[in-house]
C-alpha cells in the first residue's frame, strides 16, 4: 500500500511540474473534437484539445498535451511522443472533472496504460484503484464508496462501477483482483444490466429493458469507445475506393456533404445503418456498401462487457466538378 502511494504521489507531483513548465514552452496548436476523436467547429466540440511543442527541439523531448471543457475549465494533462491525432501518450496522466477536482490519475507507455491507476468521486474521496498487467487486463485493488467505507480491499470484496456520469452502477465480486460471479445494475428505471464473470473473464451479458430488447449506447457514454483497427486514418482508406468510384454520381455539383450515423454491435459488426444526409443519385447506396464493408471494429465496452454503441463518424464533404473529384473527412 505504501509502495502504491509513493507512486500516487509522484505521479502528481509530474502533473504539477506540467503546469507549470507549459508557460515557458513555445505556442500551442487548438483543435476542437468530439468524443469520438473527430475534428469538428468550436461550437460542435465535446472537448479543446492543445499540443503545446516542447521549449527544446531535443530528441525525445515529450509534448504537452492539455485538454479543456468547452467552457474552457481544464479537463486533462498529460504528455506524448508526437503531435498528431491519434496521440501516442506517454508518462503521467491526470484528469479533472468539472467542478475541477481530479478524476483519474494514472500513467502511459508507448500509448498504452501501464502501472497503477487511481479513480475518484466527483466530491473528490477516492473511489477505486487498479493496476494494468497489459491493455486488456487489470487487476482490482482497492474500492471504496463516496464516503470512504471500504467495500473491496487487497483485490477481494463487493466492488461498484460507475458510469462516466455517476448516474448509474453495476455491483458484484470481485476475488484476487477479478470480477467473479453475478454481477447487475441498473442504467435507468427502465434498462437493467446483467452479467456473468469467471475469472475477470465475460461469459455471458445483457443491457436489455423489460421486453427484452438491448440497450444502444451514445458514443459518450461508453466507458471504452468503440475503436477502428489502426484507427480512423485506417477506416477512412478502407472506404475511400468506394467513395471515388461513386462520384461519379456527383459530376455537375459543386459541393455536398454526407452523414451517416450506424451501430457497431458487441461482436464488432455493423447494423442500422442511416444516410442522415445524403446527395442520392445511387451515391447513398455506395457509402452504406463502403460502411458494411469496413469489418475491423473493436467494440465498445460498459462495465467491463462488450456492447451495442450508435456512432455518427464526421460528416464528408465533396468537391467535384469537371476538373475536381475531391473528397475530405
Amino acid at each position: 500500500m505504501l509502495q502504491n502511494m509513493i507512486r500516487y504521489s509522484l505521479l502528481l507531483i509530474l502533473c504539477s511540474l506540467f503546469f507549470k513548465s507549459a508557460i515557458a514552452q513555445k505556442a500551442p496548436n487548438a483543435f476542437y473534437l468530439t468524443n469520438a476523436g473527430l475534428l469538428t467547429s468550436k461550437d460542435s466540440a465535446d472537448y479543446i484539445l492543445m499540443i503545446v511543442p516542447p521549449a527544446k527541439s531535443i530528441s525525445g523531448a515529450l509534448y504537452t498535451i492539455k485538454k479543456f471543457y468547452p467552457d474552457g475549465k481544464r479537463m486533462a494533462i498529460t504528455t506524448a511522443t508526437n503531435n498528431s491525432i491519434p496521440l501516442r501518450l506517454q508518462g503521467a496522466y491526470i484528469s479533472f472533472f468539472p467542478n475541477g477536482r481530479q478524476m483519474t490519475v494514472r500513467n502511459y507507455e508507448k500509448g498504452e496504460i501501464v502501472g497503477d491507476e487511481y479513480n475518484y468521486y466527483p466530491n473528490g474521496m477516492l473511489y477505486n484503484s487498479k493496476s494494468y498487467i497489459n491493455v486488456k487486463k487489470q487487476h482490482l485493488n482497492l474500492c471504496k464508496d463516496s464516503t470512504g467505507k471500504v467495500l473491496a480491499e487487497n483485490g477481494n470484496g463487493r466492488w461498484v462501477e460507475f458510469d462516466k456520469a455517476f448516474k448509474s452502477h453495476a455491483e458484484g465480486k470481485v476475488i484476487n483482483g477479478l470480477k467473479e460471479g453475478e454481477w447487475s445494475g441498473k442504467l435507468n428505471d427502465t434498462t437493467e444490466f446483467a452479467a456473468l464473470f469467471k475469472n475477470g473473464k465475460v461469459i455471458s451479458s445483457k443491457f436489455a429493458d423489460r421486453s427484452g430488447t438491448e440497450h444502444i449506447f451514445k458514443f459518450n457514454e461508453v466507458d471504452v469507445v468503440p475503436e477502428y483497427r489502426g484507427g480512423m486514418s485506417a477506416y477512412n482508406t478502407s472506404i475511400s475506393p468506394y467513395l471515388i468510384a461513386g462520384m461519379a454520381y456527383r459530376l455537375g455539383r459543386k459541393e455536398t456533404t454526407v452523414a451517416v450515423s450506424y451501430v457497431i454491435k458487441k461482436d464488432g459488426s455493423i447494423s442500422d445503418i442511416k444516410v442522415l444526409k445524403g446527395m442520392g443519385s445511387g451515391f447513398d447506396d455506395d457509402y452504406v456498401k463502403a460502411i458494411r464493408l469496413a469489418t475491423d471494429w473493436l467494440p465498445g465496452y460498459q462495465f467491463g462487457v462488450p456492447v451495442n454503441v450508435e456512432f455518427t463518424p464526421h460528416p464528408i464533404t465533396f468537391e467535384v466538378g469537371v476538373n475536381s473529384n475531391k473528397f475530405a473527412f
